[in-house]
C-alpha cells in the first residue's frame, strides 16, 4: 500500500523536523508548541503502523517499532513538561 507507506515515512520523518525546528526556536515556550506537533506527529505514526499490523503490510517484528514510537512520544511529553515549567512565561 504505496499511500500508507507514504503517510507513515511523512509522519515518522515530522517527529525529528518538529524537534530539530523547535530547537532553534528562541523561547522554551516556542521549543514547547514545536514538541507538541511533534506528539502528534508520534500520535499519527503510532496509527499508521496499527493499520498496517492490521493490513499485514509489515514484515518483521511490528510491535517493537509500536513500542519505539511510544517510547518517543512519553519522553516528548516529558521534554515539553520540562520545557513548559521551566519557561517563567508560561502557565
Amino acid at each position: 500500500m504505496p499511500g500508507l507507506r507514504a503517510q507513515l515515512l511523512r509522519s515518522a520523518a515530522s517527529i525529528a523536523s518538529n524537534i530539530a525546528e523547535g530547537a532553534s526556536r528562541r523561547s522554551k515556550r516556542e521549543y514547547a508548541q514545536f514538541l507538541t506537533i511533534a506528539i502528534g506527529s508520534a500520535s499519527e505514526t503510532e496509527n499508521h503502523l496499527t493499520l498496517a499490523v492490521a493490513l499485514h503490510c509489515i514484515r518483521g517484528e511490528p510491535q517493537e517499532l509500536l513500542r519505539e514510537v511510544r517510547r518517543i512520544r512519553a519522553m516528548l511529553f516529558k521534554l515539553r513538561a520540562y520545557m513548559e515549567k521551566s519557561d517563567p512565561r508560561s502557565g
